[in-house]
């Protein structure tokens, strides 16, 4: 059972997820270059 605000929640989750998973992946990737330098 979806509320009205459980559906905007989701919509805004998929529309941000690509841009916090580019984020995630650059982060990851800056530490990693750190800690294996």
């Amino acid at each position: 059972m979806t509320t009205r605000a459980d559906k905007g929640f989701l919509t805004g989750y998929k529309n941000g997820k690509e841009r916090r998973l580019g984020a995630v992946k650059r982060v990851l990737e800056e530490r990693k270059r750190f800690w294996f330098r």
